[in-house]
């Protein structure tokens, strides 16, 4: 099982060797901040990207109908899935990629944002899935108030909600 320690943001662990190209170990949401996001996804079928610790994942899962969480860092296809397959079962479906031949049953009723923080990235993320979307889905954003975070949201067209918390989280509407 991974050890999870609290990081002044949220957790880090020590058997993480950090993201690939970082040099440094990934934090996760708090714990006020996993239970907006699991709260804000209560019932519904979500799609996540950047399941890192899996702390968010675990907080939607404990809400949600159903999670297909995605994340392109081989330790967390080796570490953390795993365990959220024990733990949530059928309930999660974990993918290295969001691959063009994984067909879901319906459009998604959320997407959690929290993978690469660069502008140009999350302008893609945003693009690449929010066709993956019903009308009307709600999109969490975590992280901000990173500035290519926030810019590439608003760069994409996106006008977020603002909820105040240690790493700023963005809620907006597929309209």
């Amino acid at each position: 099982m991974i050890d999870l320690k609290p990081a002044p943001n949220g957790y880090m662990s020590p058997q993480d060797p950090g993201e690939p190209g970082r040099n440094q170990p990934r934090w996760s949401v708090n714990d006020l901040e996993a239970r907006i996001v699991g709260e804000l996804c209560r019932k519904g079928i979500v799609l996540e990207i950047g399941t890192g610790l899996g702390v968010s994942s675990r907080a939607i899962l404990k809400t949600c109908y159903k999670l297909m969480t995605v994340d392109s860092d081989p330790w967390v296809w080796n570490n953390v899935f795993p365990e959220l397959k024990k733990e949530f079962g059928e309930k999660v479906h974990c993918y290295p990629l969001k691959a063009n031949n994984v067909k879901t049953p319906t459009r998604f009723d959320a997407l959690f944002l929290d993978g690469f923080h660069e502008y140009e990235q999350v302008k893609k993320d945003i693009a690449n899935y929010r066709g993956e979307l019903k009308h009307g889905a709600i999109m969490i954003f975590h992280d901000l108030y990173i500035d290519g975070v926030y810019r590439g949201i608003i760069d994409s067209g996106l006008t977020p909600l603002h909820i105040q918390t240690t790493a700023g989280i963005g809620v907006c509407w597929n309209d």
